[in-house]
């Protein structure tokens, strides 16, 4: 399989969020118990840390491309 773009100008950013499995917090199937306080809440709550993480994440792996790994993976003493 080649690549559809050069190494220098695909963003590790873009293959994170072509090969990302899924989120952080697995919420339960089942609804949380409302007349709890924190049941009623942590869904938002743990979304919101979500948003956060994912904002993040995209933030520091734009900063590679997948040459800056090529480079970076020959450089590593064996």
């Amino acid at each position: 399989t080649r690549l559809s773009k050069c190494p220098d100008e695909i963003n590790l950013s873009e293959v994170y969020k072509a090969v990302a499995c899924g989120e952080v917090f697995a919420l339960h199937a089942k609804a949380p118990n409302q007349d709890c306080p924190i049941g009623r809440n942590i869904e938002a709550v743990l979304c919101n840390l979500q948003k956060e993480i994912d904002k993040s994440i995209a933030e520091k792996l734009s900063r590679f491309t997948l040459q800056n790994v090529m480079e970076m993976v020959e450089h590593v003493e064996t």
